[in-house]
């Protein structure tokens, strides 16, 4: 993957004349020492190349675009996968897996804990499933 690295070398102000009047140009000042940094020979020439953009806003000292050269290079990008979100509160499937672990795991200490159930306790495990299930007791079969 192409990787594209600003290195800023000055700064910039459009040109508004007396009357107010903003020309098409645009008045930098550039470092020498940051410029000749990116110099490179073409045909026996030497070349400094570099861009000019327009700030979103002036900063502080009023200058109105930004200089900066692009340098090109390659990343290597060891693939990830991302962990999924959790949308509108719900809960993911790592989170719905884990829950019922947790819960598969004090079952089995109750289970444990008394091994055998009596027709009572049964009976009353299973309003309690139902309850929690929203069933109304009119169509339980016992």
């Amino acid at each position: 993957m192409k990787v594209y690295t600003k290195n800023y070398i000055g700064k910039g102000t459009q040109v508004v004349t007396g009357n107010g009047t903003q020309l098409d140009i645009v008045k930098v000042v550039l470092s020498v020492e940051e410029m000749l940094k990116f110099a490179h020979m073409y045909e026996g020439k030497e070349f400094v190349s570099f861009e000019v953009s327009k700030m979103r806003k002036p900063d502080d000292y009023k200058n109105t675009h930004t200089v900066y050269h692009t340098t090109y290079g390659e990343e290597i990008v060891e693939p990830t996968t991302p962990e999924p979100k959790a949308k509108r509160g719900r809960l993911t499937k790592a989170q719905i897996a884990e829950k019922l672990e947790a819960a598969k795991k004090i079952e089995n200490h109750q289970n444990l804990v008394d091994p055998k159930k009596s027709k009572e306790q049964q009976a009353l495990k299973a309003e309690m499933q139902m309850a929690n299930a929203d069933i109304p007791r009119e169509n339980t079969p016992f």
